[in-house]
């Protein structure tokens, strides 16, 4: 069984930061996440493309995904999994795990 990643999220502000780094072979699936946005705006996540469509977020409310034993998405093998916000920062966690 993989091991649970935890991602501090810290942005300074509206942009994409990558998560994690693609790996030859490896899928990045993100089993849970709590995201607050410094403005209201939004997220997704994306791979090789967009895992997520725009998640809207209001200033300073969580957004919440419970930790799960099954992903809510995956990145295709051999991609990075990013975060990408518009319209403000986001501070918080994405918890995830890399295997085949």
């Amino acid at each position: 069984m993989a091991l649970l990643k935890y991602f501090p999220v810290a942005q300074g502000g509206a942009g994409t930061v990558i998560v994690a780094a693609a790996v030859a072979g490896q899928k990045h699936k993100v089993l849970g996440l709590s995201l607050s946005l410094a403005a209201t705006g939004s997220f997704r996540l994306t791979g090789a493309a967009n895992l997520t469509g725009d998640i809207r977020g209001l200033k300073d409310d969580a957004i919440t995904w419970p930790t799960s034993a099954l992903p809510y998405v995956e990145a295709d093998a051999g991609a990075a999994l990013s975060l990408v916000t518009i319209g403000g920062a986001a501070q918080g966690i994405v918890v995830y795990v890399t295997d085949p």
